[in-house]
This record gives C-alpha cells, structure tokens and sequence, in this order.
C-alpha cells in the first residue's frame, strides 16, 4: 500500500499534465493498492519530477520502460507495478518491438 497525499497528487494530474478532473481523481485513489517498492519512486517523482531507477526487475527499470513504451512516468509507473507482481513477464517485455507500443503512425 502506498503513503502519499491525494489531493497533491489529483492536483499535479490536472495542473501539470492536464488530465480531466475524473480520471486524476480516480487515479490518485487507486494507487493507493500498488505495491509498496514502488513508494520511493513515487516520493521522488512527487517531490521533483524525477524518475529514478531504484526497482530493477531482470533489467527492467522505469527508465527502461518509459523509453521502451515512449511513455510517461505513470504509463511506466503502472506497467512497473505489474512486473513487480508478474516478474517473468519482463522477459517476453524486453523481446518485444517498441513498434508495438507506437501511439500513432
């Protein structure tokens, strides 16, 4: 379970990367159920904006999957979650295309 104030973060959500009032709100709920290794990063982008490597699952960092995916912070934030549960998944992740992950053209 994760520790962090809601409002601060339904408010960076909206102010900062313009998401709709609804979606930052349910956001900011959620992940509350994530899992708790994923707390210092949370801390860290919070406080500064930065995303910082400290969860490394066979080589897959949130660095890794924010280049991999062409994703933002909580695209890699949520995808991390789901390999800290699912770990051997990281492997068919890092064979697979980044064509794969294009959002457009």
């Amino acid at each position: 379970m994760l520790i962090y104030d809601k409002a601060i973060l339904k408010n960076i959500l909206m102010n900062e990367l313009n998401w709709i009032e609804e979606i930052a709100e349910d956001y900011s709920k959620n992940i509350e159920k994530y899992n708790e290794k994923l707390q210092k990063t949370l801390d860290e982008w919070m406080k500064t904006r930065t995303i910082i490597d400290d969860i490394n699952i066979n080589g897959v960092t949130m660095n890794y999957i924010m280049r991999k995916q062409k994703g933002l912070f909580f695209d890699a934030f949520n995808t991390m979650n789901y390999f800290i549960a699912n770990p051997s998944v990281t492997e068919g992740f890092k064979t697979t295309s980044e064509k794969i992950f294009r959002r457009f053209n």
